[in-house]
């Protein structure tokens, strides 16, 4: 308790001890004789100001003897967030302030900006916290500075924290209290778990910003953690089945093999796709729906899809073949691609019992397949398409396949990654894979 001295025409004195607990002043004497406080009356002042209720009238100053400072919090700006009143040897008291939108609270500083800290976000002082030379709090944390004292609120802007869960179900916790973090402050560490489906394995795990820069992730025991960017970031993890690739098949397409003539009357070598058509029929990826149409312009099929994906890696034929497909018989055409493309976690189903052949592959499908086949991760990509948004499973395939040339984008500024990928399409991306890759 700090006491304090009411003054007014010299008839009469009170004596006020102030509660810092509970941010009052409480009644101790009157005219020399003990008192009780009232309930609710007279115990509730503010500090170099006035009572509320009977005692409205009477002002209160701090004595001398009381050694109280005033400490004073800013938003670091112009709103004073919190008054404290300090004696000498005390903890600052426990107290909340009100936050700012999209920001948390870092420390309160000499200065509005840069300083030194005097305090952290929980309102403790840090110990042996010093203004030039003078110790305001000493090494356990108690006040001990002579003058009043304003200090600044910092804030750190809190950005947010992506997560792509792809299509075979990859989950995500938050490592020791399960709590995943959904967004995080620069020079934050960020902590998560990664879960796969029984019979996966990760592959890789990327962090990234929106404008397409790396960030370094750790992997730990049973957890990965990367210092958080002043970005916002999306978390990108490939996993595969447990398998032996047994490898087999034909050989790897030629690098711009094409036929000596072309037999389809609907690609002409004006056409974006001309060579790849050409060059995916001589090497067996796919041939026309009929001897003289390849049907550039039709929709393509998942199981298409994988299909031509496989014949470009040399139609290898898996022995595990333990899949839960109920749409998908071991006659059927594409059946060996989807055993391949599933071990090699290339492809899941829609669901654990369905692979949903029949159904259209987008654009952002097609290359999220090529994406996961090539197993390249890393670099510096830029993303030039305003349709691309951070946290979609096809965001990472679609930056490393327009950063290597193999789309370029339905116009220079969208990839379209909903809308169906034509056979014309489909083989284009595959030509320019080979090209750059085999």
């Amino acid at each position: 308790m700090a006491t304090v001295t009411r003054v007014t025409d010299g008839v009469y004195s009170s004596f006020y001890d102030y509660d810092a607990v509970n941010s009052c002043l409480v009644e101790q004497y009157h005219n020399g004789r003990s008192v009780q406080p009232a309930e609710n009356a007279n115990t509730k002042a503010s500090l170099l100001g006035t009572f509320t209720g009977e005692h409205s009238e009477r002002n209160i100053i701090i004595s001398n003897a009381g050694g109280l400072k005033k400490l004073s919090l800013s938003d670091g700006q112009a709103e004073t967030l919190k008054t404290l009143y300090m004696k000498t040897g005390e903890a600052v008291p426990t107290f909340s302030v009100h936050g700012k939108t999209e920001y948390k609270l870092s420390g309160y500083y000499t200065q509005s900006e840069g300083g030194d800290q005097i305090l952290d976000a929980n309102g403790r002082g840090i110990p042996n916290a010093t203004i030039s030379r003078n110790t305001v709090f000493d090494e356990n944390g108690k006040w001990k500075y002579q003058n009043d004292l304003t200090l600044y609120a910092h804030w750190a802007k809190i950005y947010a924290i992506y997560y792509s869960f792809g299509e075979i179900g990859i989950s995500y916790s938050g490592y020791n209290d399960g709590v995943l973090p959904t967004s995080a402050s620069a020079g934050d560490t960020v902590n998560f778990v990664v879960t796969v489906p029984d019979g996966y394995e990760i592959d890789s795990v990327t962090v990234s910003t929106d404008s397409g820069d790396y960030v370094d992730v750790i992997k730990n025991n049973g957890y990965y953690s990367f210092i958080m960017p002043d970005l916002e970031v999306s978390i990108n993890v490939t996993a595969k089945r447990k398998s032996t690739y047994p490898g087999g098949g034909a050989s790897t397409p030629k690098k711009e093999d094409k036929p000596a003539k072309n037999p389809f009357v609907d690609v002409k070598a004006t056409d974006f796709f001309y060579d790849a058509v050409l060059w995916a029929a001589e090497n067996g990826i796919t041939s026309g729906v009929d001897a003289t149409h390849f049907a550039p312009s039709a929709k393509t099929s998942r199981a298409q899809m994988i299909t031509f994906l496989w014949r470009m890696a040399g139609s290898p034929v898996f022995e595990d073949d333990d899949i839960k497909f109920a749409d998908i018989k071991s006659t059927d055409y594409f059946y060996n691609a989807v055993v391949w493309g599933w071990n090699m976690g290339i492809v899941s189903g829609k669901s654990e019992t369905k692979f949903a052949p029949d159904d259209d592959v987008s654009r952002g499908e097609a290359v999220t397949f090529i994406y996961r086949y090539a197993k390249v991760a890393g670099g510096d990509l830029s993303n030039p398409f305003t349709d691309l948004k951070a946290g979609e499973f096809y965001y990472y395939p679609v930056l490393w396949a327009a950063n290597n040339e193999i789309t370029s984008g339905t116009t220079a500024t969208t990839f379209s990654p909903s809308e169906d990928c034509t056979r014309g399409q489909i083989v284009t991306f595959l030509y320019r894979y080979n090209n750059k890759y085999n």
